[in-house]
């Protein structure tokens, strides 16, 4: 007598099911796109390590170094 009912039941928890996994793989695709759009973070250096690279490769004498050093550092405590 009833046993019609417990199919409509069964295919509107089927239907909402289908819906969430359509929307859980739209959420995701949507977050993929919007992070690969996005342009890769540059880790820069400082300008501290650019100038102990400098000095390292011998492009700057020990002089100009430790005045460079010493501006660099005043310049990051003001």
């Amino acid at each position: 007598m009833y046993a019609g009912s417990g199919m409509a039941w069964m295919m509107v928890f089927g239907a909402v099911v289908w819906l969430g996994l359509v929307g859980l793989a739209g959420w995701a695709l949507g977050r993929y796109l919007h992070n690969a759009t996005k342009p890769p973070r540059v880790d820069r250096e400082s300008p501290l390590e650019i100038l102990e690279r400098r000095y390292a490769e011998g492009a700057i004498n020990d002089a100009d170094f430790d005045e460079a050093r010493a501006r660099i550092r005043e310049s990051v405590w003001d």
